[in-house]
Order: C-alpha cells, then sequence, then structure tokens
C-alpha cells in the first residue's frame, strides 16, 4: 500500500512535465462546459483527471469532464486513465486513513479519559462545595457551643477559685 502513494506522485510529476510545454499563453481565457471563465488563465499542473490553471482572480482545479474536447485533446485526456487516477487517488487515501486510524482511535480514548478525570475532578469539587457550604451553616452553632464550653469551664475555674 505505501508504494500506491510515491506511483501517484510519480505519475503526476512525469504528467505534469510532459504537458508543461502545452501551457497556453498567459493571455488565454478557458470557458467550461458549465460556463466558467477563467482570464489570463496559464496552466501550472496537468493530472490524468484535471488542469491546474493560475488565472486572474486565483488558482482553481479544473476537471477535464468540464473542459471542451479541444482542450481535453490539446492535454492528452483519456477518460479511462482519469478513471484508474481517481481510483489509485482513492486507495491511496483509503490506505492513508486506515494507517491514521489507530492513532485517531488512540486520541479518542485520550480525550475520553481526560473528559472523565474532568468529571470525577469536578464531581469531587462540587461534593467539597457543598460539604463547605453546610459547615458555614453550621460553623454559628459550633461557635456557640464553644462560646458556652468556655464560658462553663471559666465559671469551674472561678468556681474552685472561691473554695477553700
Amino acid at each position: 500500500m505505501k508504494a500506491i502513494f510515491p506511483a501517484v506522485v510519480a505519475a503526476v510529476s512525469a504528467a505534469s512535465l510532459v504537458f508543461a510545454g502545452d501551457t497556453p499563453a498567459p493571455t488565454a481565457t478557458i470557458v467550461t462546459l458549465s460556463g466558467a471563465k477563467y482570464e489570463k488563465a496559464i496552466v501550472s499542473t496537468v493530472t490524468p483527471d484535471a488542469i491546474t490553471v493560475t488565472h486572474s482572480t486565483e488558482v482553481a482545479r479544473i476537471p477535464f469532464v468540464d473542459l471542451p474536447a479541444e482542450i481535453q485533446r490539446q492535454y492528452g485526456y483519456d477518460p479511462t486513465n482519469a478513471a484508474a487516477y481517481q481510483a489509485q487517488l482513492a486507495e491511496a487515501q483509503r490506505a492513508e486513513a486506515a494507517r491514521l486510524a489507530p492513532a485517531a482511535e488512540q486520541k479518542k480514548r485520550e480525550e475520553r479519559a481526560k473528559k472523565l478525570e474532568y468529571i470525577k475532578r469536578r464531581d469531587a469539587g462540587e461534593a467539597a462545595g457543598e460539604r463547605i457550604k453546610t459547615l458555614r451553616l453550621e460553623l454559628p452553632a459550633i461557635e456557640e457551643e464553644n462560646r458556652r464550653a468556655r464560658e462553663d469551664a471559666l465559671k469551674a475555674v472561678l468556681k474552685a477559685k472561691q473554695q477553700p
């Protein structure tokens, strides 16, 4: 599978070199079958299924099926080669997706673990927060109980001092 991608790259590069001499003049206008107009178009890349042009406003990839027959012939368009090229690209993309799938799954597992840890910490924080709220409500009663205990202890000390 690893051999497919380099083969596709080599085919694209070879096609670009073969057709590089056939680029129209910078003042050429390309009109597609769907009516799109590319003024001052310069063909920069040729692949078996499309051409890439730099034109007056941007760069565009135009499939051969959307180009007039004259331009298709000029750049050697062959529907069979184009279909095979697209199949190779699709296979290379599937192979790359399959290669990356384990890493993507691992990343998802790590993200789920982080989320679970966050939820645990949040819940622990909420529980601690609830305990703090409860203690704050109980604090006045505890302080009152401590004050009474101090008073009772002080009274006991004073009473003990008064007895001979």
